[in-house]
């Protein structure tokens, strides 16, 4: 049963792992306990989505994108 989507950048808690790859978490935010698969996760927060392919702007020749402020 699906207890809660979760949406990208959600961050959650480990609480618990069996070996089929399979993750017991909590969303600090709602309290919510459940299990996700592992291969759906990552470590860190993320910019884009896997997958995701930024377009890239083409510019008129000689001009250049100036890098983004962090």
């Amino acid at each position: 049963k699906v207890i809660k989507t979760l949406k990208f950048n959600n961050q959650l808690q480990k609480l618990a792992e069996n070996p089929l790859g399979w993750l017991k978490v909590r969303q600090p935010s709602s309290s919510a306990v459940g299990w996700v698969k592992q291969r759906y996760l990552e470590s860190l927060p993320r910019r884009f989505p896997r997958g995701y392919q930024r377009h890239k702007r083409k510019l008129p020749k000689g001009q250049e994108l100036e890098p983004e402020i962090m």
